[in-house]
C-alpha cells in the first residue's frame, strides 16, 4: 500500500487512463448488443405484418372476386335457362279525323286521349288482371315452370297470384316513346311459348281499348237519349201552353185571324166611302129628309158602328169582356216562339242521338300493330359471356374497395 502511494504521477495517471478506455469498450459493447436484439425484434415484427398482408389480400381476392366470378361463369354458363324474346310495336288509332286536339296539332304529338289510352294499355300488360286472365286461358304457370326449366329460375306453380304478377313483371319489358308507340318485349323458355304470349296479349290490349270506347259510346248515347226525352217533354209542355192560349183567347192563329179581319176592315171601309158618296150626291138632288136619305143614312151609321167594332177588335177590349186581338197575338208570338224554339232543340238533339247510335256500332279506337309478334329461331337471353364478365368486374371492383379501405386503416 505504501509502494502504490509511492508511485510516480505519471504511471498513476496512466492506469486510470487505461480503465476508463476498457469502461467505455465495455459500455460500446453493451450498447451494440442491445441495438442487434432491437433489430432482430423488428425484423420478426415486420416480417408477421407482411405476411398477414399477403394472407388477407389472398383470402378477400379469393372470397371476393375468384368465387363469385366463378359461380357467375358456372351458372350462366351451365345452369342458366335459354329464354326466347318476342317483340311488338304498336300505337293507339282513333278512326275519326278529329282525333288529333289542340295541343297535337301545334306540337305534332299524338292526341292527349290517344297518350292516355296507350298509357292504360302499358299499365294493364303489367297487371294482376292480366296475370290471372293469362294464367286462366294459357296457364302461365305452366310455361314458366317447364321441366327443363333449371330450379333457379322456374317458377314455383304453387305460389300466390301475387308471386305469379311479380314474375311476370320480370318477363315482360314495356316502353313508350314521344311518339305513342308502345314497344313490348316478352320472354319465355319456349319459342312457342314467346310467341303465344305475345299474340295474346296484343288481343287482350285490344279489347280492354274497344271495351273502354264501347263503354263511352254507351255513355253517349244514354245521355243524348236522356237530353232528347228532356226536350220532347219540354216541347210538349210548350205545345200544351199554345193550346190553352188558342183556348184562352178563342182563335186558333191571331194571325190569321187578325189577316182575315183586315181583310174585312179593308171591305167594309169600301162600302163605308161608297155610302158616304152616294149620300153626299143624293144630297144634291134629295131633300135630306126623304126615305132613300133615311135609308142612306142608317146604313152609313150600321157601316161606322161595324167599322169601329172591327177596330175595336184589334186595340181595345171589346164590350163583351173579350181579349183584343193585338194581346191576343202577343200571348200567341211568346208561346209559339218558345214552341219554335224547343223544336230545333228536339231536332237538333234527335240528330244528335241518331249520330251517337251509328257511331257506337262502329270501332272507334283500335291497337295498330306494325311490329307483329313472330316466332323467334333462338334464345336471346342469358348474355353468358357478358354476364360472366359483368360479375367478374363488379366482384373485382369489390375486391379492390375492400383493399383500399383496409389499407386506408392500417395508414
Amino acid at each position: 500500500m505504501a509502494d502504490e502511494l509511492t508511485l510516480p504521477a505519471s504511471k498513476r495517471e496512466l492506469a486510470i487512463d487505461r480503465s476508463q478506455r476498457v469502461s467505455r469498450a465495455l459500455q460500446d459493447a453493451a450498447r451494440k448488443a442491445r441495438l442487434s436484439v432491437r433489430g432482430n425484434r423488428g425484423g420478426w415484427q415486420s416480417s408477421s405484418r407482411g405476411r398477414a398482408g399477403r394472407s388477407f389480400a389472398l383470402g378477400s381476392a379469393l372470397l371476393v372476386f375468384v368465387l363469385p366470378t366463378l359461380g357467375g361463369a358456372v351458372y350462366y354458363g351451365f345452369l342458366a335457362s335459354d329464354q326466347y324474346l318476342v317483340e311488338a310495336q304498336f300505337a293507339v288509332k282513333a278512326r275519326s279525323a278529329e282525333a288529333t286536339d289542340m295541343l297535337g296539332k301545334m306540337s305534332g304529338l299524338p292526341a292527349l286521349q290517344q297518350a292516355q289510352d296507350a298509357l292504360v294499355v302499358v299499365d294493364y300488360m303489367t297487371s294482376r288482371s292480366l296475370v290471372e286472365r293469362l294464367d286462366k286461358d294459357l296457364d302461365l304457370r305452366g310455361m314458366y315452370a317447364r321441366p327443363e326449366v333449371t330450379f333457379l329460375d322456374r317458377f314455383d306453380p304453387h305460389e300466390p297470384i301475387e308471386a305469379l304478377t311479380r314474375y311476370w313483371r320480370k318477363m315482360v319489358h314495356i316502353s313508350v316513346n314521344s311518339n305513342g308507340i308502345v314497344v313490348v318485349r316478352l320472354r319465355a323458355y319456349r319459342a312457342d311459348d314467346a310467341l303465344k304470349l305475345g299474340d295474346t296479349v296484343l288481343r287482350y290490349s285490344e279489347q280492354l281499348i274497344n271495351d273502354m270506347s264501347l263503354r263511352q259510346r254507351r255513355d253517349a248515347v244514354t245521355k243524348a237519349q236522356e237530353e232528347v226525352t228532356r226536350a220532347e217533354q219540354r216541347l210538349v209542355q210548350l205545345r200544351e201552353q199554345v193550346r190553352a192560349v188558342r183556348d184562352r183567347e178563342g182563335v186558333l192563329d191571331p194571325k190569321k185571324a187578325g189577316e182575315a179581319l183586315l181583310l174585312v176592315l179593308a171591305q167594309a171601309r169600301g162600302q163605308k166611302i161608297k155610302l158616304e158618296d152616294e149620300i153626299r150626291v143624293q144630297s144634291r138632288v134629295v131633300s135630306p129628309d126623304a126615305p132613300q136619305m133615311r135609308v142612306l143614312s142608317a146604313r152609313l151609321e150600321a157601316m161606322n158602328a161595324q167599322v169601329a167594332k172591327i177596330e175595336g177588335e184589334f186595340t181595345a177590349t171589346g164590350a163583351s169582356g173579350s181579349t183584343s186581338l193585338s194581346r191576343s197575338q202577343a200571348s200567341y208570338d211568346k208561346a209559339t216562339l218558345d214552341q219554335t224554339a224547343a223544336e230545333k232543340v228536339y231536332a237538333i238533339l234527335a240528330a244528335s242521338l241518331e249520330k251517337s247510335r251509328m257511331e257506337a256500332t262502329r270501332q272507334q279506337v283500335f291497337v295498330e300493330s306494325f311490329v307483329e309478334p313472330v316466332l323467334p329461331q333462338e334464345p336471346e337471353f342469358p348474355r353468358r359471356i357478358w354476364n360472366t364478365f359483368l360479375v367478374g368486374l363488379a366482384s373485382f371492383g369489390a375486391w379492390f374497395g375492400l383493399s383500399y379501405i383496409r389499407a386506408a386503416i392500417k395508414g
